[in-house]
């Protein structure tokens, strides 16, 4: 997370959705997050904290491209599973998705 210091950015980004999204400078339109899965562009103002950030990852669409690169992987024996269960693990943490 230090990159985006060293990128200009003028907070350090503490919370962990940032493990998911990539901070961009946009601009004019000001800063911009982009998801790592599905590619979306939300904003990234830090007076708009983190939630909206939260509910697009933990959302069903962005959930079943997370899970679709997770099958996929297994087939091709990399760490995405694992990357995978750690995002999972994040978000149980943050409270922001149940054990079923």
């Amino acid at each position: 997370m230090s990159q985006q210091i060293a990128d200009g950015h003028p907070r350090k980004l503490k919370s962990l959705v940032w493990s998911h999204l990539e901070y961009k400078d946009g601009g004019g339109g000001g800063p911009r997050a982009e998801c790592k899965y599905c590619g979306k562009i939300l904003t990234a103002r830090h007076v708009d904290g983190t939630s909206h950030l939260w509910r697009h990852i933990t959302s069903a669409k962005c959930m079943e491209i997370q899970q679709g690169k997770a099958a996929g992987a297994v087939d091709e024996g990399n760490e995405f599973v694992e990357y995978i269960n750690q995002i999972y693990d994040d978000l149980v943490a943050k409270g922001l998705h149940s054990i079923q």
